[in-house]
Parts: structure tokens; sequence; C-alpha cells
């Protein structure tokens, strides 16, 4: 986990998952009083590229790498690449 990286409460981070520096992940999908909160879930052996933002109740699957200033607002499978905008470059070989 790299400097600057803000973790929110509810989210879950597996094991060997990278963090670039000033990623974001939130935990408020509709920023009212009393909704539910519910984290990001980041699987094992992901990697987080620096001033992410991961939206809450979003998986980044096992093995994904999310590209530098990417907004993840939905699932990323596992392997997948994401760039900015976050959509599916490729899958790791």
């Amino acid at each position: 986990m790299q400097t600057g990286a803000y973790i929110t409460a509810f989210t879950t981070v597996e094991d060997n998952v990278f963090i670039g520096p000033w990623v974001v992940t939130a935990n408020d999908k509709y920023l009212v009083p009393r909704a539910k909160l519910m984290g990001p879930t980041i699987k094992k052996g992901a990697r987080i590229g620096a001033n992410s933002t991961i939206l809450p109740g979003v998986v980044i699957g096992e093995g994904a790498v999310e590209g530098s200033g990417s907004v993840v607002t939905k699932e990323v499978a596992p392997v997948n690449i994401v760039g900015n905008p976050a959509r599916i470059l490729g899958k790791k070989s």
C-alpha cells in the first residue's frame, strides 16, 4: 500500500494486492444518512494503479490490473487489465 492511499471502512483487501499512491475507495453509494455502507472488494494478487478510484460494491477480480487514474464503477473480472477510462484492455498472459 503506497503513500496517501485511502482505504475506507467495509473495504476488503485480500493477500498480495498492490495499491498505488493516492488510490481512493468509496463505501457510500447514495450519499444519504443511514444508507447501507458497502466497500469494494479487491481480490488476491490484484494491482491498482496510482490515483484510481474504486466505487462501493465493486469487485476487482483475482490478478486483475487497474491502470492509473481509472474510475472503476463495475466489476473487473479476474486477470483483466483495465485502463483509463475504466474499460477492459486485455488479459494478462
